[in-house]
């Protein structure tokens, strides 16, 4: 997370992280959890990261609520913008930035997910989740 978006890791010291098989899930510490640790558990917390392809890509949820810490690999867009990335489009990226994920900002708040492949970003958004905003 500090390495691509500039998050710092100590944003994350009250969380614990557990992973099945290519998805890793972030569980804020409770003193609770020894107590329950003898229980099969399905899911656990909120699902933080998937394993996509040579990508740890993180989850749309996640990224809205840490990713107002991040201080790389953002992409600020406007209305035009979003509305290309809806329309299936992609947008030029002038960044010296590997290829992977870029956090979009739009209207000051994070939107979701693009990804930057040889400098253009496509949209990782799902249509539900821009539905709601006003274009």
């Amino acid at each position: 997370m500090y390495e691509r978006f500039g998050i710092k890791k100590e944003l994350f010291d009250d969380y614990l992280i557990f992973s099945k098989k290519r998805t890793f899930w972030f569980l804020r510490k409770s003193r609770f959890i020894s107590e329950v640790s003898h229980l099969k558990i399905k899911r656990l917390g909120i699902k933080a990261f998937q394993e996509v392809g040579s990508f740890m890509k993180p989850t749309t949820r996640f990224i809205q609520y840490f990713g107002v810490h991040a201080t790389k690999a953002l992409l600020i867009i406007d209305e035009k913008q979003l509305r290309q990335l809806i329309d299936g489009d992609f947008l030029p990226f002038n960044n010296e930035l590997e290829n992977g994920y870029v956090i979009l900002f739009f209207k000051g708040e994070v939107l979701g997910l693009g990804l930057l492949i040889k400098g253009m970003v496509r949209s990782q958004l799902a249509l539900d989740e821009v539905r709601y905003l006003t274009i």
